[in-house]
């Protein structure tokens, strides 16, 4: 069935999706006149990546009526032997020549045999965005509130250097990694009297929440260390409590003490009975 007086179609969905070749992209065809069109989805287990010819090809191509074409597309799937998997620019150069507002792309292929891919037209509008990788090529987006980061390749200080000058309005972050920082003092230098100095301390000025339950405790230390990181209105903190533990030295540390001072809520997966020196640690608990 034809949808013919439907003008203005927003399709978001936070969680993956297995069915967007059998259900949506038909779904979709049904629209002939739509003219604001708004996807924002992750698509789980196609054998391509969703590039600009499938957009087109397969969708826009039954949209003659379409002006507007707002977009943010996550392809995750297994690498199969004999697939040819698109790169980053093969996916770039797919979005060329056609009617689009310009148009952010990279693509990943891990040795754990995942390959994930991040398409997003520009300006960016929405509130959320995941997935972010060591690919992630940087920009500035305002409007991002939420924003998720993994890999399988360690994040550096200069990557979150990045991610702090690209999402200014940054409130919530969920970070998920296990492995070690390479560099992980990339960022100390000496003064002229030979005293260790850290120049390039990142800040987060609105970041709220701060998810790390499942990441190496250099990443512990990256965000909660003051000589790393500032989290001025730092409120929400999930954790291992034995990542917490160790990088705060039993709570007596007071090089992470500025960063933990106001949080409100600390949460972990655990049953915990905290000590003395825990809630003393962080006294607007």
């Amino acid at each position: 069935m034809i949808l013919p007086n439907l003008k203005c179609f927003s399709l978001k969905s936070y969680q993956s999706t297995f069915v967007y070749d059998d259900l949506i992209v038909p779904l979709l065809r049904r629209m002939s006149n739509l003219e604001i069109l708004t996807l924002f989805l992750t698509v789980k287990n196609r054998r391509r990546f969703i590039d600009g010819n499938h957009l087109n090809n397969e969708i826009l191509v039954h949209m003659p009526q379409l002006n507007t074409f707002t977009f943010c597309i996550r392809t995750i799937s297994n690498i199969n032997n004999g697939i040819n998997w698109q790169s980053t620019e093969d996916i770039q150069q797919s979005f060329i020549n056609k009617k689009w507002s310009q148009v952010i792309c990279w693509a990943d292929h891990f040795s754990n045999g995942t390959a994930l891919s991040n398409v997003f037209s520009l300006p960016f509008t929405m509130k959320q965005m995941d997935g972010i990788t060591n690919s992630f090529p940087g920009g500035i987006f305002p409007s991002v509130h939420s924003l998720s980061m993994l890999d399988v390749r360690s994040f550096e200080h200069d990557f979150f250097s990045l991610i702090a000058q690209a999402f200014p309005s940054l409130r919530k972050l969920r970070l998920t990694n296990l492995i070690s920082q390479i560099h992980k003092q990339q960022h100390w230098q000496l003064d002229n009297d030979n005293n260790n100095r850290n120049s390039s301390i990142i800040v987060y000025p609105h970041l709220k929440t701060l998810l790390l339950p499942n990441v190496h405790i250099d990443y512990v230390e990256e965000f909660l260390h003051d000589n790393n990181t500032y989290l001025p209105s730092l409120i929400q903190l999930h954790i291992k409590y034995e990542q917490l533990k160790t990088v705060t030295n039993n709570f007596t540390n007071n090089r992470t003490r500025r960063n933990c001072a106001n949080l409100k809520s600390i949460g972990n997966d655990e049953v915990i009975v905290y000590p003395k020196d825990f809630y003393l640690y962080f006294p607007s608990l």
